[in-house]
């Protein structure tokens, strides 16, 4: 394996906060995960706007005085407001229509889990946008997947034991128009959500360990419910904290149900099915120059022109981007070739494991390239270690009695400032290590 190492951060943050102490704290937190805090005076560029507003009284005028500030400074960050739990609903109205409102206290782990949803719903919706400009210089536009969200009423599941909040959750889907159903254990949540097509659910757990939490883990691990919303309704921030150490995605404080729920479900519903649409056009676009016919990845001409598209906004907005290639050898006992059938198999696998918004594409007879957007060399390391253990581990079948393994030789590089896609894609071949064939990959 080969890497260029190249110390970037995952995203840039910036950071509007009276207190230093506390800038000092989120600077801290955020640096563990890499992320990388800055001064709002150096927003240009940045990927999220992030307002500390603990502690602070603040009107109507001030929250779209601050917005507007960030928002010539970086015209594509999604805004996000820390708050305290005791604020009231008319302050916590105002600032919801400027952006996100998360109320916490001293832990930051619910702050840094909506970080990553808003950025990877950011991702997608980029993505997106430049798959489509890449596909109108290549194709006709009649071959143009449909981009079209699911309307109607929002069909909610309500899981937990009967409550005081579970009342007032109730109370407010009826507010919002949407159609719930209740359930109160984790084995009716499980079989509803088998049985059923919900949009989205809100989880009431009565404890930090209870089932629900496994179960929303195990929901949202499917790729089929990949973008499923699931809000866990807490009593303190300390619960908020514990749910996303979890793995919870998104919550709110039991006292703001009344308030903030009717909004925050739609809203919710809305970016999942927004999430899901995008998902779907991105695996279905097709046409003629687009994708290889014998692996059904992207072809090599589709490579060029979206990554010199994706390099070029990269540069522009400073963020890194990485690129994998990988190998495919036959096995040492038959000295199997490569043929159609492995290569769509092999293919199939390695989107079915990654993300929507990578580009997988075949360079060669036997070599595919992976473009990964946003994504810095740590995370690209843990990708193609993933996918050379589940190619290298998996049998493909050429007849029913025709059975086939595959060895992989793969490599990682963080793409650098004003590289061209063809140079990375050089650098990432030739780092390729020599498959071993006495060694089990995985």
């Amino acid at each position: 394996m080969g890497f260029v190492r190249q110390l970037r951060p995952r995203a840039r943050i910036a950071c509007l906060t009276g207190d230093e102490a506390r800038e000092a704290a989120l600077t801290k937190h955020f640096a563990t995960v890499g992320y990388d805090i800055v001064s709002h005076k150096d927003a240009d560029g940045a990927d999220i706007g992030l307002v500390d507003l603990r502690g602070r009284n603040i009107t109507a005028k001030q929250t779209r005085r601050i917005a507007a500030m960030l928002r010539r400074r970086s015209p594509e960050a999604s805004l996000l407001f820390l708050i305290d739990p005791a604020l009231a609903g008319q302050g916590r109205a105002h600032l919801r229509r400027a952006g996100e409102i998360i109320p916490t206290e001293d832990d930051l782990s619910a702050v840094l889990t909506r970080v990553r949803q808003v950025l990877r719903m950011r991702n997608l919706a980029d993505e997106a946008g430049e798959r489509l400009k890449s596909l109108a210089a290549l194709t006709r536009l009649g071959e143009f997947p449909t981009i079209a969200p699911k309307g109607g009423a929002a069909r909610i599941l309500l899981a937990g034991p009967p409550s005081a909040a579970a009342l007032a959750s109730a109370a407010a889907m009826d507010r919002a128009g949407a159609l719930w159903s209740a359930v109160f254990s984790t084995g009716q949540s499980l079989r509803a959500i088998e049985t059923e097509r919900f949009d989205g659910a809100i989880f009431l757990p009565n404890e930090q360990n209870d089932l629900l939490q496994s179960l929303g883990r195990s929901i949202q691990r499917n790729p089929k419910f990949a973008h499923f919303p699931i809000i866990h309704i807490g009593h303190s921030c300390d619960d908020l904290a514990a749910f996303a150490g979890a793995g919870a995605r998104d919550f709110m404080l039991a006292d703001h149900i009344a308030d903030d729920l009717p909004q925050k479900i739609l809203t919710s519903v809305r970016r999942a099915r927004l999430a899901e649409t995008l998902r779907g056009f991105l695996n279905a676009c097709s046409g003629d120059g687009v994708r290889d016919p014998a692996s059904g990845a992207f072809a090599g001409a589709f490579l060029s022109q979206h990554g010199a598209r994706l390099a070029a906004r990269a540069d522009a907005a400073d963020r890194p981007m990485c690129l994998a290639a990988f190998k495919l050898h036959g096995d040492k006992v038959n000295a199997k070739v490569i043929d159609r059938t492995i290569l769509t198999h092999a293919a199939g696998l390695i989107r079915r494991i990654t993300r929507a918004d990578d580009t997988l594409a075949r360079i060669s007879a036997d070599s595919f390239a992976l473009m990964m957007p946003a994504t810095v060399e740590d995370d690209a390391d843990l990708v193609g270690a993933r996918i050379e253990g589940v190619l290298g581990n998996t049998l493909f079948r050429r007849t029913d009695e025709d059975l086939a393994s595959v060895k992989v030789a793969w490599s990682a590089v963080t793409r650098e400032n004003g590289q061209c896609i063809e140079e990375t894609v050089a650098a990432a071949l030739a780092g390729l290590a020599p498959a071993q064939p006495d060694r089990v990959s995985g």
